[in-house]
């Protein structure tokens, strides 16, 4: 396990950041000054739609449609854009962080990705719509799954759920850094750690449950059936995470965070 992360980039274009789970960065910096920058992406397909001829919007909130007023809306945007930094700004300074922002305009993958670099840590915030519908599908944030270490996708908002989960296929020393990070997790949230292993009771976790099948579907069953508010896992040898943990991220109502080994 690598050395604690102490800059931060948030994705911000799928929602405002989440105060809740801001305040869970501390818990892996601790005292460290903690860098945090709020990123918002232009998707290039909506730019590029807004110039062309004869198109309709259609108001949700008025069921109405009309032809599209590519100035009002790119004010909206605007508008929207300065709203999400002031929240951002505000929630940052909450956690004693030195904070900046950044809004850049290209595919939201590669930008993200490009951004991610720079930085120890990423988060996403992805809330579940009324309609049950993400703002974006987790195979937009494949690549940094499969390329960037220390990832959290807040699926839903943070106080949900009543426990924190992680997956331990291995036991021993090759847990311990792991588990000790849940551990500090749980402690800072004030909810019980279960362990997932197929090698029996994980020493450290207040409860374990045991699975023989790594599989997608198991792990989904398990953090539904025991309410989870967070699943944490580390890249395991025999199976294919970047496949996996894409699929996690899709049909998973908990958070996820993955920690670099």
């Amino acid at each position: 396990m690598k050395q604690l992360p102490k800059s931060v980039l948030y994705l911000l274009d799928c929602g405002c950041a989440d105060d809740a789970a801001l305040r869970l960065l501390r818990v892996f910096v601790g005292g460290q000054e903690l860098q945090l920058t709020g990123l918002v992406v232009e998707d290039e397909d909506l730019v590029r739609a807004m110039r062309l001829p004869g198109l309709s919007e259609v108001s949700i909130a008025r069921l109405e449609a009309g032809p599209l007023q590519p100035e009002r809306l790119r004010k909206d945007i605007l508008a929207h854009t300065e709203a999400v930094r002031e929240r951002f700004e505000k929630a940052a300074r909450g956690i004693s962080a030195e904070v900046s922002f950044q809004v850049r305009r290209g595919p939201v993958s590669d930008v993200l990705l490009e951004a991610a670099h720079a930085s120890d840590f990423v988060v996403v915030t992805r809330p579940q719509l009324i309609t049950g519908l993400r703002a974006r599908s987790a195979s937009t944030f494949q690549n940094l799954l499969a390329q960037h270490g220390n990832v959290l996708f807040v699926n839903e908002p943070w106080q949900s759920g009543s426990r924190i989960v992680v997956l331990c296929p291995a036991s021993g020393a090759d847990v311990s850094p792991l588990l000790a990070r849940a551990r500090a997790i749980a402690t800072a949230e004030k909810l019980p750690l279960l362990a997932v292993s197929h090698e029996g009771d994980v020493e450290g976790a207040d409860a374990t449950v045991v699975i023989q099948n790594w599989s997608e579907a198991a792990i989904v069953a398990v953090c539904e059936a025991q309410d989870a508010r967070l699943l944490v896992f580390s890249e395991i040898d025999s199976l294919d995470w970047r496949t996996m943990a894409t699929a996690l991220a899709e049909r998973l109502s908990c958070s996820l965070l993955r920690i670099e080994a």
